[in-house]
């Protein structure tokens, strides 16, 4: 699911995500502006180990392969 949101706050994005982490377990996400030496992006995941819901946000940052 590609979600595009130019003015909103950091609340309704973060809505957004959690409620599709919910249906899909997984939300992606990244900068409209990256760095120009560098790619960002952020995983949000939920998980249920030992039959507790659990969730994760993981920033990924790859830098320059030169």
């Amino acid at each position: 699911m590609l979600l595009t949101i130019n003015r909103t706050t950091p609340d309704l994005v973060g809505s957004v995500a959690g409620g599709n982490v919910q249906v899909t377990g997984k939300s992606q996400m990244a900068p409209f502006k990256q760095p120009s030496d560098a790619f960002v992006f952020a995983s949000f995941r939920r998980e249920n180990p030992a039959g507790r819901v659990t969730y994760y946000v993981t920033l990924m940052y790859d830098p320059p392969h030169r």
